[in-house]
C-alpha cells in the first residue's frame, strides 16, 4: 500500500474573489466571500421560502460550485453539504424564516469543498 501527501494553499480558491451567487441576489457579485482560518465565509439577509444559489468567481469561468446532482441539492441548516466545481445544479436553501444566515465553504481542496449554512 502506498501513502499519498495531497498539499493545498489555506486559501484554497487562492487570489481569486470569490461570491454567493443566487435568487437572493440576482445571481450578482454583490456578496463576496471572506476568508478567515481555513474557510471563506458571509453572512447575509434572505427572504423565506425557497432560493437557489452557487458559489462562483467574478465570470463564471475558474470557479463555478453547485450541487454534486440535482438529486442532492437541498440544504439542511447546520449541516455540511458537498459541492461540486463545474456543476449545473444549484444548490437549494428552504429558508424557514425571514434573517440573517451565515454561509460557509470549507476545503481545503478547491475540488471537494462543503457548504455548510446557519441561521443567525
Amino acid at each position: 500500500m502506498t501513502n499519498t501527501i495531497a498539499v493545498f494553499k489555506s486559501q484554497f480558491f487562492g487570489a481569486t474573489p470569490v461570491y454567493l451567487r443566487g435568487g437572493m441576489n440576482g445571481w450578482g457579485t454583490d456578496n463576496q466571500f471572506i476568508y478567515n482560518q481555513g474557510e471563506y465565509s458571509l453572512t447575509l439577509d434572505v427572504s423565506a421560502g425557497s432560493v437557489e444559489f452557487k458559489v462562483a468567481d467574478a465570470d463564471w469561468a475558474n470557479i463555478n460550485i453547485g450541487a454534486v446532482d440535482g438529486d442532492n441539492k437541498a440544504v439542511t441548516l447546520g449541516a455540511p453539504l458537498m459541492m461540486l466545481q463545474g456543476s449545473n445544479d444549484n444548490l437549494v436553501l428552504d429558508a424557514p424564516a425571514t434573517g440573517s444566515y451565515t454561509f460557509t465553504v470549507r476545503g481545503p481542496n478547491p475540488l471537494s469543498t462543503t457548504m455548510t449554512v446557519t441561521q443567525n
